[in-house]
């Protein structure tokens, strides 16, 4: 499985980042975060696209494997 990458693509430029933790803070880290709480791999945010490409699997929050007992 290919390691996981978060690209954003707007007029300004493209970049990628490995974890949402390398990204400034702001509104497109809070949307890569979500991305990955709800596993969602592209959105697209008026004329900027953030995309989740690689396994998102090792990324994933960890109170998402947090038992309720």
């Amino acid at each position: 499985m290919l390691p996981m990458r978060i690209a954003i693509h707007s007029p300004q430029g493209n970049c990628s980042y490995a974890t949402v933790e390398e990204m400034p803070e702001g509104m497109l880290k809070g949307f890569a975060a979500w991305m990955l709480y709800t596993g969602n791999r592209c959105i697209t945010l008026q004329d900027t696209i953030i995309a989740i490409e690689g396994g998102m699997e090792d990324q994933a929050l960890p109170a998402l494997y947090q038992s309720d007992s």
